[in-house]
């Protein structure tokens, strides 16, 4: 596919790809040309990168520094790094520029895990269990709070995992959904999960994409929805614990979340990876992934780069886990021991 991809998609192709999380397309490159390949992977951000206005980058002159680096380089392996520390400017966790032998992309989240599950099986957690597929880890941490850990989104057609959970947490009057550290994975789980816990269709997120014609060009906002679904419910008070490793289908579920009345987010601000990404195939073990849309909340927040606020911030410290504790479940519970959630129908 050329680069008016985007521009080209029917409205069925676009909200095929916003369900999906993702897409890809080959468009070979002579990867033993490091010159070729440099312009090929500049160019393509240039086209389809979809955050120029937040990334506080300048392209253009990082074209000519880069490209007289990856010139000069005595080695391939070091004209490669050259263009993988390009791409990683953009500081951005959906672009990445992969080679045979490794990838290169953003610096790593710079911020301490706050999340340490010895301390919430020894402390919090009453006979820890695992779901059918073992991605769920629940149980109550109190006599009428469920506790359900997602770890990550990852896999596929394990979302229904969820009624289980259910089942077996019986009834229960509150609920504490962990997605502490889970990075993404794929929407659709996500969306199976969350549609446990909706009543009715409810647009949750708006993401626009790309135009190549100009780096300030969009197409219309497309309004994402979930609806409910499943055979089991819950319509309880429900609070959503996050922290700074929380991005891309991670980020999708907290906006999933985030409208229903009865869910309150609490924790830490997520990472801010809010994109649709687009991988390019060039042959030859050699790929870019670049985001190729903008996302944002449906009140038109775009958390690129800031990240989704907890409703209810919570400070941490790593001499609270040292101590045995965790913050943000104790947060949590108190929440929802409130007398109003409490009396709650």
């Amino acid at each position: 596919m050329r680069p008016h991809f985007a521009r080209l998609l029917s409205l069925f192709g676009i909200a095929l790809l916003v369900a999906c999380g993702g897409s890809s397309t080959t468009e070979p490159v002579d990867t033993s040309d490091r010159l070729a390949l440099f312009d090929r992977v500049h160019a393509d951000v240039e086209a389809r990168f979809s955050f120029f206005d937040r990334a506080q980058v300048d392209w253009t002159a990082i074209r000519t520094a880069y490209r007289d680096s990856v010139a000069g380089a005595t080695t391939r392996a070091a004209a490669e790094q050259y263009i993988g520390r390009m791409v990683g400017r953009l500081n951005d966790y959906h672009a990445n520029f992969n080679t045979p032998f490794t990838s290169y992309g953003a610096p790593a989240i710079p911020f301490r895990r706050n999340f340490n599950r010895s301390v919430v099986d020894s402390r919090y957690l009453a006979s820890p269990q695992l779901s059918r597929s073992g991605r769920l880890r629940f149980g109550r941490v109190d006599t009428d709070v469920g506790y359900v850990h997602i770890a990550t989104f990852e896999g596929a057609s394990w979302g229904t995992d969820i009624d289980d959970v259910l089942v077996a947490l019986g009834s229960i009057r509150g609920l504490i959904v962990d997605v502490r550290d889970n990075g993404g994975g794929d929407e659709a789980i996500a969306r199976v999960i969350a549609s446990r816990f909706y009543d009715r269709a409810r647009v949750y997120r708006t993401t626009r994409f790309r135009d190549p014609s100009s780096r300030s060009s969009f197409q219309a906002p497309i309004s994402v929805s979930l609806d409910a679904a499943g055979t089991r419910r819950f319509a309880g008070p429900i609070v959503v614990i996050t922290n700074r490793f929380n991005g891309s289908s991670a980020e999708d579920f907290l906006c999933m979340m985030r409208v229903l009345p009865q869910v309150a987010t609490l924790g830490d601000t997520t990472v801010g990876n809010g994109s649709n990404p687009l991988a390019i195939d060039y042959g030859n073990g050699y790929s870019l992934r670049v985001p190729q849309s903008q996302q944002a909340t449906p009140d038109g927040f775009v958390y690129q780069y800031v990240g989704l606020p907890p409703r209810i911030a919570v400070r941490w410290a790593a001499a609270d886990s040292a101590g045995g504790r965790d913050p943000y479940l104790d947060a949590a519970l108190t929440h929802l021991r409130t007398p109003a959630l409490r009396t709650a129908p």
